[in-house]
């Protein structure tokens, strides 16, 4: 899994190695999440019911959603060159045989407005708060040891997105949602992320469903206190999760 790193301008104190920003792309992860959909206006029928998500409607409908994620990405391997090093906390990584691991849990609640379907398609607008959480660990083998640092940069902020869906039948909706947000956090300057699901949900009980599909998500949060630079990740991955509807 590729690692690239970028320079910064901020350098240690005291010693000639240069801080370099911590960019990991195309990292895979699999990702795990619940949804917990609230219709508050929309009429339904009795067989609409079961599909969790989106249900087919007569007219406008407005739902209040809570979505919980968890994303765990694989272990980086990389070598920094001569005089480049890593700062997490207080701990300095320079050399090879690098690892970098993480995982990161959002927390989404936000209201979400249903255009009337059309041969089954729908579009769907929301808005809301959303509240982040990125663990990152760094590990170096040095001979028989192995030196580790670890830590979090937590953030909230306003969330907004778009999503297209299609629903043939009532127990089947094929789906692609786009999601950006902004947080901010005593620990950064700025957190900004974007995400994008493409992906089924299968609603064979009423009020339950599961949902299989791929997430790419971009996550940046600059002036990072934990590394005194910037943090880039770009992730993909297959996500799985649970729908309920009510």
């Amino acid at each position: 899994m590729p690692v690239a790193l970028a320079f910064t301008l901020s350098t240690l104190a005291g010693c000639a190695t240069q801080v370099v920003d911590l960019r990991a792309e195309d990292t895979s992860t699999l990702s795990t999440d619940a949804r917990v959909s609230w219709a508050l206006q929309g009429k339904r029928t009795e067989e609409a019911q079961a599909a969790a998500e989106l249900v087919p409607r007569t007219e406008t409908a407005f739902f209040v959603d809570l979505d919980i994620a968890h994303t765990q990405g694989g272990e980086d391997e990389f070598a920094l060159p001569p005089g480049q090093g890593i700062l997490l906390g207080k701990t300095l990584f320079t050399g090879s045989d690098l690892n970098v691991s993480f995982d990161a849990t959002r927390i989404l609640l936000d209201a979400r407005i249903s255009s009337p379907p059309r041969n089954g398609f729908v579009i769907e607008g929301f808005f809301g708060l959303e509240f982040t959480k990125l663990n990152l660990t760094l590990r170096q083998a040095s001979g028989v040891t192995e030196e580790s640092a670890s830590g979090d940069v937590s953030s909230v902020g306003p969330a907004v997105g778009l999503a297209v869906a299609w629903q043939p039948i009532d127990w089947l909706r094929c789906s692609t949602e786009g999601r950006v947000s902004y947080g901010i956090s005593s620990d950064v300057v700025e957190v900004a992320q974007s995400s994008l699901d493409i992906g089924v949900g299968i609603h064979p009980w009423k009020h339950v469903g599961a949902y299989l599909g791929w997430r790419t998500l971009n996550y940046g949060a600059d002036d990072s206190a934990l590394f005194s630079s910037d943090i880039h990740l770009k992730l993909a991955g297959p996500v799985l999760g649970l729908r309920f509807g009510f």
